[in-house]
């Protein structure tokens, strides 16, 4: 059963948490930090993969558990108050300012095999995030036991930075792969334990300087292309060679003991090593896509080339034997590639043609008839015959407390995979409208839903909430276009409650309420039927403000029809088109949902 809103937030809270406190004590316990801070800081990575693998609006519960975990390990180790607030801050502030960095540059899902998505990385993250850190850190640590600024300030950012550059830069790339390539993943974990073993074999002697063995492994990974694991060998390594430096072994095992910015220089040093192999795994990467774009590029001149020598033979040709000579001869051979692959790919899009279909009609529902306090109809147009499988759908259902709930969305793409995420998304608007979510709510959770769901990449949606008992409609939208209220001949549009489309990071969304008088009837519909690529949009919500003006039938079945005949007819669409229109009426206070269905809502307009 899908938990709630509330409790995934709550449950993120304490997994950060719990995330944190662990790698803390690893720093109190094995790395031998003292209340000063840390030589090596696992959290730091924590807490700012937490935030780039988040909505922005969830943000405030990954700080939240950060934020207790510290308190709670600084106060069991006896610090000040003081030290307490200042350890807090620092531990807050750095992720924030580094996740605020990089999501300025790049709001999408990170590749850090890509150059600019590790570059900002690095400077945002990496660089400029323990940089607030470590200022606040610094200065509480001044406080707290008085050291000098400057070394305080080198320990505190470099342990904190390393961790982000390894353990961070790991879990970053581990929250983007696919649930289908998690068991590849995990049997790359090998390196965890190939990295550890080299460092402990490098860093526990002294005298002989063998601390350059892991360093192979990590070049071994670069070559490979494999940012993500380079951070995850990183980090084996970064953790390991700090146990055994703690423990007072190889050339940092007095690092305790001396100067922290001596402690700094382990950490560099790890960094240098692991930054090293992270630009080998990027160029390869790079390298590896310009291949392949380039070898696509070579295989479409092939392609046009052939079409080209058999389109002017065939244009020479003037009798039937010329023409069969062409085909007889360098036809075949040309048009291989053409005429052969070409038949596999209309083969395949038939198959999907004829499966997204059905699955199409499945997934559109059937309005209820007795829904209480309106009477509603929906049709659903596809652009041409023979592609009628889109990303468009609606929905009229009954809600708790005697509601009713209205959704148009619009999944854009077209064939299977649009199909599929329309009835994901169409069933969480069900589910979450029937919790009691508001319209705004509704499409904050399709904001975190979108993402994991494949070809919602961008959609928009506008969902309203009556209530005949007070007459009052609620709504919002998402990149949608505007409802249309009919009262009494009068129509006009709904314009406030807009928003991005989904999905986006950009905080809550706005909805508005309006009262609606008795009967009135509300047309909601997709952009595919006000769109047109000759005129101008107004002129389209023009179009269809006039049409509904003109209606005087009160049957929605027969508002939909008379749209889609004045919409439509003799000026074809490009795209899908759905249109829903809701006569809203008024129910006595004890009106509950349910209801009859039938199969009104799902018929085709021809």
């Amino acid at each position: 059963m899908a938990r709630s809103p509330a409790a995934r937030d709550v449950a993120l809270c304490v997994a950060v948490a719990v995330a944190y406190t662990a790698g803390s004590l690893s720093s109190f316990l094995l790395f031998q930090a003292s209340a000063a801070g840390a030589v090596f800081f696992p959290p730091a990575g924590v807490t700012l993969a937490a935030l780039l693998l988040t909505a922005r609006r969830r943000w405030v519960w990954v700080l939240a558990g950060a934020a207790v975990a510290e308190l709670g390990i600084d106060v069991a180790h006896g610090i000040p108050p003081a030290g307490v607030a200042g350890f807090v801050l620092a531990n807050v502030a750095e992720p924030l300012a580094g996740a605020a960095l990089v999501r300025r540059r790049i709001a999408g899902p990170l590749d850090l095999s890509r150059r600019v998505h590790a570059v900002t990385f690095l400077a945002g993250a990496v660089a400029a995030g323990p940089v607030a850190g470590a200022v606040v850190g610094a200065t509480t640590i001044v406080v707290v036991e008085h050291p000098g600024w400057w070394a305080a300030f080198g320990q505190f950012w470099a342990g904190d930075a390393l961790a982000v550059l390894t353990l961070g830069t790991a879990l970053v790339a581990l929250g983007g792969v696919r649930r289908s390539e998690l068991r590849r993943c995990w049997r790359r974990a090998a390196v965890l334990p190939a990295a550890a073993g080299l460092t402990v074999a490098g860093f526990w002697s002294s005298r002989v300087p063998l601390i350059y063995l892991p360093v192979p492994l990590l070049v071994g990974i670069g070559v490979r292309g494999q940012a993500g694991l380079v951070g995850l060998a990183g980090f084996a390594m970064a953790f390991t060679a700090n146990v055994v430096s703690a423990a007072g072994r190889g050339p940092w095992g007095t690092v305790a003991g001396v100067q922290r910015l001596a402690g700094a220089s382990l950490q560099l040093y790890v960094a240098c090593i692991v930054l090293g192999a992270g630009a080998l795994a990027v160029a390869v990467g790079e390298r590896d896509r310009a291949r392949a774009e380039s070898e696509r590029e070579a295989h479409a001149r092939r392609r046009l080339q052939a079409l080209q020598r058999v389109t002017a033979r065939l244009a020479g040709a003037a009798t039937v034997a010329e023409v069969n000579d062409v085909l007889t001869g360098d036809g075949p051979a040309a048009l291989n590639a053409l005429g052969v692959r070409a038949l596999q790919r209309a083969e395949l899009f038939e198959t999907e043609q004829r499966a997204a279909h059905q699955l199409q009609r499945a997934l559109l529902p059937a309005i209820m008839a007795d829904l209480p306090g309106v009477a509603a109809a929906a049709r659903y147009l596809p652009a041409t015959e023979g592609q009628d499988v889109g990303g468009d759908w609606y929905d009229v259902f009954a809600l708790p407390a005697g509601r009713v709930g209205i959704v148009v969305g619009d999944v854009i793409g077209h064939g299977l995979t649009a199909a599929v995420a329309m009835g994901r998304l169409q069933q969480y608007v069900r589910w979450i409208a029937g919790k009691g979510a508001t319209p705004g709510d509704i499409l904050g959770e399709l904001d975190e839903l979108c993402p994991s769901v494949p070809g919602a990449s961008y959609v928009t949606v506008g969902y309203a909430e009556y209530d005949p008992v007070a007459g009052s409609l609620r709504h919002a939208r998402a990149g949608h276009p505007p409802p249309l209220l009919v009262t009494d001949g009068t129509a006009e549009y709904l314009w406030d409650a807009l928003s991005e489309p989904l999905p986006t990071a950009a905080g809550p969304r706005p909805q508005a309420e309006t009262l609606v008088a008795p009967g009135a009837m509300l047309v909601w519909y997709s952009d595919g039927l006000v769109e047109r690529r000759t005129e101008t949009l107004d002129a389209g919500l023009d179009r269809l403000r006039t049409a509904a003006a003109r209606i005087t039938d009160p049957r929605p079945q027969r508002w939909c029809d008379c749209l889609l005949d004045a919409m439509i007819t003799g000026n074809p669409t490009g795209d899908d088109s759905v249109v829903a229109c809701v006569r809203l009426g008024t129910a006595p206070p004890s009106a509950v949902s349910g209801g009859r269905r039938t199969t009104v809502g799902v018929q085709k307009f021809s």
